[in-house]
Formats: C-alpha cells, structure tokens, sequence
C-alpha cells in the first residue's frame, strides 16, 4: 500500500512514506517532488533591493537630519523676528505661499516632495528678503536670519538629492512680485510661518532614515 502525504508550511516540504514501493513507481514519484519543488522556486516572490536612499551611510543620514534641526530652528527664529519687527497678523496666510503637506507614500518619495517643495520655499525666501529691504529702515537683522534659512535648505537639499540619486525635477517659477506693502507685510509673514511648520513635517520625515 503507497501512502502520499505532502504538508504546506512556508516552504514547500513533501513527506513521503511507504509500505511497499517499487522502483519504477519510485522514480515517479521522486520526479513528482522535483517538480513540485522546482514550481515552488519558480512561484516565490522576489523582492528587488530598494533604490532609496542610494547614500545610507549612517553618517551621511545622520548629518541630513542635523541640517533639519537646523532647519527648524532658523525658520522658528525668523517667525519670531518677523512678529517682532511686523507684530502679530491675524490675517489669512497668503495663497502664493506653498502648503506644508509631504506627499508620497514611501519615505523615498516623501524625499522627492522635500526636495522639490525646499525648492519652491527656496524661491519665496529670496522675494521675502526683497521685501524686508523695501519695507524696513534697518532690515539687517532680519535680512541675515532670512539668508541662513535659504542657506540651510540649500545644504538640506544637497543631502537629500545625494541621498535619492537622479531623478526628474522641473524646477518652480517665482512668485509673482506684490507692490502694495500691505500685501508685502502679510507675505513675509506669511512665509515665515509656513516655514516654520514645514520645518516640522521636513524633520519628521528624515528622522524615519536614520540607522537605529
């Protein structure tokens, strides 16, 4: 009597028993369990090694969530600076002004909208700092604290790109330039605090590269 028996736990695993079996049936059923495991190997996922980051160093990853603390840091000093030289607005934040929200569902695409949305903010800080000029006697200390934030997304950007490798990037158009210092009021400090909260999402997403 030939009793088959063939168990499915993870891996493909036959169990074959036998009371009597001649050699020919043997054959067979050896060429069977080959089969069936060859199929196994054929049918198995195979999972291809991730393109992002293509620098993990963990010293490298380390030094990109710095420059985020950084990041932080000079944006949430510049609001300060900016409702101490402007006061506090109650106003609607401007609608040229980009939003804080990371899209993408992996961290490496989250990485891309960094990178992109620095490069738009990149752009707002350089017509706010125009706008300090025309709107403030003394615009030094305010001017400075304004280039260390375009600064710090310079640098932030060169890690993150070094991180991600190649890949597509239109770069953004400029904001259209405001006349009215009214408006040009409510647009610096409108940036300010977008910066600031943005800070916050950027250094939420780095954090999650780091080696632990």
């Amino acid at each position: 009597m030939l009793l088959f028996c063939m168990v499915y736990h993870g891996p493909l695993r036959i169990r074959v028993s036998t009371a009597t079996m001649g050699s020919k049936l043997n054959r067979s059923l050896l060429h069977y369990a080959i089969l069936l495991i060859f199929l196994e190997v054929q049918w198995s996922p195979v999972f291809s090694a991730p393109i992002c980051p293509s620098n993990n160093s963990c010293d490298h990853l380390k030094r990109t969530n710095d420059l985020a603390k950084l990041f932080e840091f000079e944006a949430t000093k510049l609001l300060n600076l900016s409702i101490k030289k402007y006061g506090k607005r109650n106003e609607t934040i401007r609608h040229e002004v980009p939003d804080t929200q990371i899209s993408g569902e992996s961290t490496c695409e989250k990485l891309q909208n960094i990178y992109i949305k620095n490069e738009l903010f990149k752009l707002h800080v350089l017509q706010a700092k125009e706008y300090h000029q025309q709107l403030l006697r003394y615009p030094v200390e305010i001017f400075n604290k304004t280039e260390h934030v375009e600064k710090t997304l310079e640098n932030l950007n060169i890690m993150i790109k070094a991180m991600l490798g190649p890949f597509d990037f239109t770069p953004p158009t400029p904001p259209r330039e405001l006349t009215d210092h009214h408006k040009q009021k409510i647009y610096v400090w409108s940036v300010a605090v977008r910066l600031t909260e943005w800070s916050k999402q950027v250094l939420t997403v780095v954090n999650q590269t780091l080696c632990h």
